[in-house]
């Protein structure tokens, strides 16, 4: 008998960590946001987060495309995302731009329900989480759930089967400086936290396609 496995394709994520050097330039935005009594571009009314605080992050474009270029280019390579769909829309290579960036002050109980992102791929970056994954796992309202998430990111998607899945990511104080790309229409969300007063901080930003 003569037998063989064939590995059915799926678009994955691409998982990276930066230096707090690196991150520097994206901090002094945000920071001059919260001295400024979060005072800044808001753009709740386009974003899905239960949340008060969500801003633009307007003087970091030029340095996040720049620090995220390798990224980008590594993630295209492994899982053809950005060349697929430029032949399907464009019938041809088109060049990416980072055409959305914005940052996220997530508290105590908030939250964002699942959704998608507009563009070809998206990226979160972890900048600050102020609890334990452990600590919120043994909290009231998780403690005695067959399936406590509090605080995970978690994507979900179509497996070959047809079946709904999810992919969980624990993300804690332990991640912070981390980055997850992926698929702009992969459906995620993130659950609400609830052992710390402190400001759960993250980046998310999307890249399109740079037409005229």
């Amino acid at each position: 008998m003569i037998h063989h496995t064939t590995n059915l394709p799926n678009i994955g994520i691409l998982n990276a960590k930066f230096t707090d050097a690196e991150l520097k330039p994206i901090l002094n935005e945000i920071n001059e946001i919260k001295n400024k009594n979060f005072s800044g571009t808001k753009i709740n009314s386009m974003l899905a987060g239960n949340m008060e605080h969500e801003f633009e992050l307007i003087e970091s474009y030029s340095y996040v495309s720049f620090l995220l270029a390798p990224v980008l280019k590594t993630y295209n390579e492994q899982f053809g995302v950005i060349d697929s769909m430029s032949r399907i829309l464009f019938n041809k290579p088109t060049p990416t731009r980072l055409a959305k960036l914005w940052v996220n002050f997530q508290q105590k109980h908030d939250f964002n329900p699942i959704h998608r992102h507009g563009g070809a791929v998206s990226f979160v970056i972890w900048i600050d989480i102020p609890y334990d994954i452990n600590v919120e796992k043994h909290h009231s309202s998780s403690k005695n759930s067959a399936a406590p998430v509090p605080g995970y990111f978690q994507f979900t998607y179509v497996n070959i089967l047809g079946e709904i899945s999810s992919h969980n990511i624990p993300a804690d104080s332990k991640f912070k400086n981390q980055m997850v790309m992926f698929p702009a229409g992969l459906p995620h969300c993130v659950y609400p936290f609830r052992t710390s007063d402190e400001y759960r901080i993250s980046v998310s930003g999307n890249f399109g396609f740079d037409i005229p």
